[in-house]
């Protein structure tokens, strides 16, 4: 709730306050901070959560690829997609692709947009 009406440095206290965070607590952090612009604060809570031993799911990833394409993170957001490609993530998931998609359209890799739309099954709707 805090994440969502942009009160971040409540809701960054309610989860330090948990006694158990997983992947959802995390998720909702860092889905605020990319709702409002706060792309470091995602990128530091991705470093944070997996410091503690919690694996991002396709929520994690997603918000963290917006966060990346917003700041222009291109190293850190194609070791994102080299990780996501290691734990067979990408497949058959719409949503990673459309975030792929987004950000590298956002730094002007239209080829490589264009690779991960095609591998999606999306070729037919090319021109």
């Amino acid at each position: 709730m805090y994440a969502k009406c942009g009160e971040l440095g409540k809701a960054e206290n309610r989860l330090e306050e948990l006694l158990v965070r997983d992947v959802v607590s995390w998720n909702a952090l860092i889905s605020g901070y990319v709702q409002y612009q706060r792309g470091k604060g995602a990128l530091k809570c991705l470093e944070v959560m997996q410091c503690e031993g919690i694996f991002p799911n396709t929520v994690t990833f997603t918000g963290i690829l917006k966060a990346c394409g917003a700041l222009g993170e291109i190293r850190k957001g194609k070791q994102i997609h080299d990780e996501i490609i290691c734990k067979t993530l990408f497949e058959e998931n719409v949503m990673l692709g459309n975030a792929f998609v987004d950000i590298y359209v956002k730094w002007d890799d239209l080829e490589k947009a264009q690779m991960v739309f095609v591998s999606h099954g999306h070729e037919s709707l090319l021109l």
